[in-house]
């Protein structure tokens, strides 16, 4: 493992304590390969304000969408992939098994970088299981402040240690480090190229929705209220939640929904980790079809007063 970041070091371990036998086996004997042929697969081409690596099995690029950043401004970074075909990573909650992008940023004193914010999830099934993540070309980002008193002159140096589970029928962990120096500027320009993929990838991440959910939960069911004129279409087919925290939803049970004239009912199997006591907002990502167009909204339920709803079973739909 030598040259390998105590970041990646730490998710691998992670990594390994979550998965069964088999999949250790797959994955020693991947890494095993990697040990015994050194920097196989591995490529760098870089610059002061964009960077690429290729790994195995995937193509991933860190820029910022501005060509520097203005003291008190804040500056998007783009961290977008190229994935091999049939492979994929995975979101923030992986579903039944995998792991999320990490990302270790290092900034200078006084700037600061938000949470990664992800594309729109996808159901991945894997057998008797259902994992959500992201194929082809997955585009996150993530936003920086700059702090006032950064001097327009000067640059400011900023690396990133990031680590992801890429998998198919087997799974590999690959990992890069990436290193850009970002000048400080008092009028920034943008860089046509990344400034396109930020546009694009904020266009086609989800939307908030613009009004408040709601959830019920009680020892055994845990049921979604979403108002029906926050999602502005009308015969809307294909529903599914995707629940931001890790074990509250079971991916692979079904999801029942009442489409109601006022409001969206989802009753979510509850997982592994569903504690309606310490429950006080239900945070994901309602994904569902309308008139052959996919829609997607981010929203935060905040917890309604009074028992679950119960779901009228003729209209409700297991999705």
């Amino acid at each position: 493992m030598a040259g390998w970041t105590s970041g990646a070091i730490a998710f691998f371990m992670t990594m390994f304590a979550r998965m069964n036998f088999k999949a250790l086996i797959s994955i020693a004997l991947v890494c095993l390969c990697f040990s015994l042929v050194p920097g196989q697969g591995y490529a760098q081409l870089s610059g002061s304000l964009k960077q690429t690596i290729a790994t195995e099995r995937a193509t991933t690029t860190l820029a910022p969408a501005m060509r520097g950043g203005a003291p008190g401004g804040t500056v998007w970074f783009v961290f977008r992939q190229e994935l091999a075909p049939e492979w994929h990573v995975y979101w923030r909650n992986p579903g039944d098994s995998g792991l999320p992008l990490e990302l270790n940023w290092r900034v200078p004193d006084g700037f600061s970088v938000d949470d990664v914010i992800y594309p729109t999830p996808e159901r991945i099934p894997v057998g008797p299981f259902v994992n959500y993540g992201h194929h082809g070309e997955p585009v996150f980002l993530a936003q920086m402040h700059v702090p006032e008193d950064a001097i327009p002159g000067e640059t400011a140096t900023i690396t990133l240690s990031a680590t992801w589970l890429i998998c198919e029928e087997i799974c590999v962990p690959e990992s890069a480090d990436f290193s850009i120096t970002l000048p400080i500027v008092d009028n920034p320009v943008p860089d046509e190229v990344e400034a396109g993929y930020l546009a694009t990838a904020r266009a086609a991440h989800p939307t908030t929705l613009g009004e408040q959910a709601q959830f019920y939960a009680d020892a055994e069911r845990l049921v979604l209220s979403i108002p029906k004129t926050a999602l502005s279409v009308a015969d809307i087919e294909d529903v599914y939640f995707f629940a931001a925290v890790e074990g509250l939803v079971a991916p692979s049970s079904p999801q029942v929904t009442a489409d109601g004239d006022e409001r969206l009912l989802i009753d979510l199997p509850v997982g592994v980790a569903y504690a309606p006591e310490e429950m006080s907002a239900l945070n994901g990502v309602l994904t569902f079809e309308a008139a052959g167009r996919n829609y997607a909204y981010s929203l935060i339920a905040e917890q309604a007063a009074g028992p679950a709803p119960t779901l009228i079973p003729d209209v409700a739909a297991r999705r």
